[in-house]
C-alpha cells in the first residue's frame, strides 16, 4: 500500500499538483546537477544545483541556453555538440565535462549521465544528471603533478625507476630504465624472469640472493652488477626496498631505481691498473712514496709505506693532510717531535 493516501476531498488536478510539486522538490533537493533540454540547447528544466552554478533561478533557466549563463564559450560550445550527438545516436552516455561556477570563475568537473529523450510531440530532448568530481580531479592532477616532477627528477639525475608486483610477478619501468638496458619501450612491462635472464651470469646468483634476502626482511636491496646487452655489459647500480606487505609479513610490492655506472667503473679499472704499475715502480724502493690530489686528499700510498709505517692503503686513502700527519704522528715516539707533512715540503 503507498504511504502517501488520497484525502477524500482531492480532486484528480490537486492530486497531480501535489505529485508535481512532490517531484520538483526531490529535484531541486538533489545535490547533483539536473536539466533538460531541447535539440537546441535550450532549458526545458534545471534544478536549484545548477542555477546555483549559473548564478540565476530555476525558473530563470527555462528557454535560455548555457550561453546566457556560461562566460566560457568553448565550454557551451561543447555542450551543444554533445547533447545533439547523444539525441541522434539516442543512447545513454556517460560525459566527463567541465563547467564554469559564474559567480567564482572556478572550473569544476563533473561526470554526466546523458539520457536521450522524445516528447509526445515527437521532438527530441535529454536528460542530464550530472554528478560534481571536482574534488577527485583535483586530487588526479595533483598526482599528476607530482608525477611530472618526480620524472623531472629522474631525467636530471639518469635514474631509470622499477616497480615490482610480488603478487603477479610484473615488474614495471620508466623508459629511462630501457634506455639504459638498450631496450625498446615494449619492455615497460614483463616478467621478473625476463630481468633476471637480462643479468651477467657470473652476477646473477648474487643479484637474486639479496633481493630474495629484501623480501625476507633483511635491509634493503643494493646491488652493483652487470646486465648482457646484446653487443655489450652495461654496469648498473641497483637499489629498492620493500614498500607493502600482507598481515602476515609476506612482500607484496617493492620498488626501486637503477643508474648506469659503467663510466665509473671503467674510471675504477683504469685506477687500479694505474696502482698496480705504481706498485710495480715504488716496490723497487725502500723508500715510502704518498701522492695528493688536488683536494690534498691522500690517493696513494707505495708498498714500502705500509711496510715501514704498518698502515695500510685503505687506512689513509681519502685523508687530508692533518688527519694523514695526526696519523703519523701516532706512530712516533713520545719524545719525538713530529711537525707534521707540512714541514717537508
Amino acid at each position: 500500500m503507498s504511504p502517501f493516501k488520497r484525502r477524500s476531498t482531492d480532486t484528480p488536478n490537486s492530486a497531480l499538483m501535489d505529485a508535481n510539486t512532490l517531484l520538483r522538490t526531490v529535484i531541486d533537493e538533489n545535490p547533483n546537477i539536473i536539466l533538460m533540454k531541447d535539440w537546441d540547447g535550450k532549458f526545458l528544466l534545471g534544478n536549484r544545483a545548477l542555477a546555483k552554478l549559473y548564478g540565476t533561478t530555476p525558473d530563470q533557466l527555462v528557454g535560455k541556453d548555457d550561453g546566457a549563463f556560461n562566460p566560457n564559450a568553448e565550454q557551451v560550445a561543447f555542450y551543444l555538440q554533445n547533447v545533439r550527438e547523444v539525441m541522434s545516436q539516442d543512447q545513454t552516455q556517460v560525459v566527463f565535462e567541465e563547467s564554469t561556477d559564474a559567480s567564482t570563475g572556478e572550473t569544476l568537473y563533473y561526470q554526466s549521465i546523458k539520457i536521450p529523450l522524445t516528447s509526445p510531440e515527437g521532438k527530441k530532448q535529454i536528460l542530464v544528471i550530472a554528478n560534481d568530481v571536482s574534488e577527485l580531479k583535483r586530487v588526479q592532477l595533483q598526482l599528476e603533478e607530482s608525477e611530472r616532477r618526480l620524472n623531472y627528477v629522474l631525467d636530471a639525475t639518469g635514474e631509470g625507476v622499477w616497480d615490482w608486483n610480488i603478487a603477479t610477478g610484473i615488474v614495471t619501468h620508466n623508459r629511462r630504465w630501457c634506455q639504459i638496458t638498450g631496450l625498446n619501450d615494449d619492455y615497460l612491462e614483463h616478467p621478473l624472469d625476463e630481468f633476471a635472464a637480462l643479468l651477467h651470469t657470473d652476477d646473477r646468483a648474487r643479484v637474486m640472493a639479496r633481493l630474495e634476502a629484501c623480501l625476507a626482511g633483511k635491509g634493503r636491496y643494493q646491488s652493483e652488477h652487470r646486465m648482457r646487452l646484446k653487443d655489450r655489459d652495461v654496469w648498473v647500480l641497483d637499489r629498492g626496498d620493500v614498500v607493502e606487505r600482507d598481515a602476515d609479513g609476506r612482500a607484496l610490492r617493492m620498488v626501486g631505481s637503477f643508474v648506469d655506472i659503467s663510466e665509473r667503473k671503467a674510471a675504477e679499472v683504469v685506477l687500479s691498473e694505474h696502482s698496480a704499475q705504481l706498485d710495480a715502480i715504488f716496490a723497487l724502493s725502500p723508500d715510502g712514496f704518498v701522492a695528493f690530489d688536488t683536494d690534498r686528499l691522500v690517493k696513494y700510498v707505495s708498498p714500502a709505506f705500509t711496510a715501514l709505517t704498518g698502515l695500510s692503503p685503505a687506512s689513509v686513502i681519502g685523508l687530508d693532510e692533518l688527519a694523514f700527519s695526526q696519523r703519523l704522528a701516532e706512530l712516533c715516539p713520545p719524545e719525538s717531535r713530529f711537525q707534521g707533512i707540512g714541514a717537508l715540503r
